[in-house]
């Protein structure tokens, strides 16, 4: 430095000299706490930290919040804060991400600048479930669905069934655009317990839905169903000595003149279809009682019912579906008859073991037990009701049942309840 005259001839000072040291730039520190470092989606996060230089709170600092989304490595400007009077520094977040958050100090001519240790905050999102219907028979189908919050585009969520005492992945897929899933279910006869599970990712925890439990009952099976509750039926009704045919679970025509059969000795409706009400009844089923008990085959066919009981020493062999008289009155060249079976006790006479054609139409392999009226099959065509021209008629594969155990001298007796 030097001081000078601008007037002409005027001689300056003495030159001075000074040096200028640097002076050193104080440290600075920032601290950060969270409030909840897991917290599910919605609910706010408190974040509070201290800024201090040279060890003594600095109060009137900016600082900068930042955060780095889970599964990425940017850090995103958050919030401008600036410290109390304390150099504190205090905010609130709704996070919708898992986050890893610092606070930040770019320094001044007289502090370095620092960053805070990171906190990470996890956010568990809420994922909804339910059931539409909660209740289905077997064969229908029920819709689990929900969404997820927050919206995850493309997030992988599983279907979980409680099983043996844990949780069991059963179906995947992806989040909608707008965070919605879906799962078609169609299990079998029984209770279930479901859940949807939101995958966990570097952004979000992994999340379950509530239970959602799903009822399905029996279906109603009818001519045409196929499945192994068919085949259970079948057996059921075999054990009960009701014969339906080959046990292959498919619901044939033999099946449904057994379910028919068991119907009319249960006293239900004869629809040949098998519903709640047939379902409860064989849990406590009806036991036929002998009225003519014999020492080997014996027929008992009874009007009011419609139904031939096979016995063998007393014993119930066979339950099956007849029609006997239906008590109309035809006439037959030029004569006038009723459609009436004659009651009575009677024996097997003689037997065709092939197809009889008579005027008033075929029999089929049959056993005769007074006069002209016999027991013998007319394909399947055994109505419900007494139909027949007063024979007791049964289907093509019961007569092949009958036919050859019932050998002449058989006992058959017919009546009314």
């Amino acid at each position: 430095y030097a001081i000078w005259s601008t007037s002409a001839g005027t001689p300056s000072s003495s030159p001075l000299l000074a040096d200028v040291a640097a002076v050193p730039l104080a440290p600075t520190a920032l601290t950060l706490q969270a409030s909840h470092t897991q917290l599910p989606y919605g609910v706010p996060v408190t974040l509070a930290g201290v800024v201090t230089r040279a060890g003594l709170a600095t109060p009137s600092q900016p600082v900068d919040l930042y955060g780095v989304d889970g599964g990425t490595s940017t850090a995103v400007l958050l919030r401008h804060l600036t410290s109390d009077a304390d150099g504190k520094v205090r905010t609130t977040l709704r996070p919708y991400r898992t986050l890893a958050l610092t606070l930040r100090f770019a320094g001044d001519a007289f502090s370095n600048p620092s960053t805070s240790q990171a906190v990470t905050v996890q956010v568990l999102p809420r994922i909804g479930a339910a059931l539409s219907p909660a209740t289905i028979k077997r064969g229908e189908t029920s819709v689990l669905s929900g969404r997820v919050a927050p919206v995850y585009k493309s997030a992988r969520v599983l279907l979980q069934l409680f099983s043996n005492h844990a949780w069991r992945n059963q179906q995947e897929t992806r989040t909608s655009d707008t965070g919605g899933y879906s799962f078609s279910l169609s299990p079998r006869t029984g209770a279930y317990a479901y859940r949807a599970l939101l995958s966990g990712t570097a952004a979000w925890v992994a999340a379950g839905s509530p239970v959602a439990n799903l009822t399905v009952t029996a279906r109603d099976l009818a001519l045409g169903a196929k499945g192994d509750d068919v085949l259970a039926l079948q057996r059921a009704l075999a054990k009960l000595h009701y014969d339906s045919g080959a046990q292959d679970g498919v619901f044939g025509q033999n099946l449904k003149h057994a379910v028919i059969a068991f119907q009319k000795l249960e006293g239900l409706s004869r629809t040949g279809t098998w519903t709640k009400a047939e379902r409860t009844r064989l849990g406590r089923p009806t036991s036929y009682k002998v009225r003519y008990p014999a020492s080997g085959y014996a027929v008992e066919v009874s009007i009011t019912r419609q139904i031939v009981v096979l016995t063998k020493g007393g014993v119930v062999q066979r339950v099956i579906d007849t029609s006997t008289g239906g008590e109309y009155t035809y006439t037959d060249q030029g004569v006038s008859y009723v459609a009436h079976t004659p009651r009575g006790s009677f024996r097997i006479q003689h037997k065709i073991d092939g197809v009889r054609t008579s005027r008033l139409g075929y029999l089929y392999r049959p056993s005769y037990f007074f006069q002209g009226y016999a027991v013998h099959g007319e394909a399947y065509d055994v109505p419900t009701h007494p139909a027949s021209h007063g024979c007791v008629r049964v289907t093509n594969y019961n007569a092949d049942i009958l036919f050859p155990l019932l050998t002449v001298g058989v006992p058959v007796h017919i009546f009314d309840e």
